[in-house]
């Protein structure tokens, strides 16, 4: 199972963060690490997830999270494709019933584009995310080949 953290404001780590579509316009950074964590909200991530970079052939980053190290690359979405992040939202809607003198209460579900991004950082333990080994990438992978079928 896999988590996604992103903060609502830039973090200091010298890394490629996407950009984010509220008024102030601030970056954000994409993480996507290889473990579960029961809890949704904000995490201080800004004092406590600290990303190296990692000196080899390629831009590889290098961070420890609860005692784990994890070694990670930064994706860049081409021209093409953006990445969003979704909010949820739901209304409630008192509907007139035409039957009886009773409202029936209707509620809907919709989604709002509360973060846009072009690149983003893909974790694993131990090794250097490849996708061979990391899910997302390679749906990254599909979506190269369904363009080039498509044309």
């Amino acid at each position: 199972m896999e988590i996604n953290i992103f903060p609502d404001q830039s973090t200091s780590n010298e890394i490629p963060s996407g950009q984010e579509t509220n008024p102030n316009n601030s970056e954000i950074q994409i993480h996507q690490l290889p473990c579960s964590i029961y809890h949704n909200g904000r995490a201080n991530i800004e004092n406590y997830f600290v990303v190296n970079p990692i000196f080899q052939e390629e831009p590889l980053y290098e961070t420890f999270f609860r005692g784990r190290r994890l070694v990670g690359r930064c994706v860049m979405l081409d021209d093409k494709h953006e990445g969003c992040i979704f909010k949820e939202s739901s209304h409630t809607l008192n509907k007139p019933s035409s039957l009886t003198t009773n409202e029936e209460i209707e509620e809907t579900r919709s989604w709002e584009t509360s973060h846009k991004f072009h690149s983003f950082m893909v974790w694993e333990h131990d090794t250097v995310p490849l996708p061979s080994n990391n899910r997302l990438l390679s749906s990254l992978d599909w979506l190269e080949i369904a363009n080039v079928v498509s044309s």
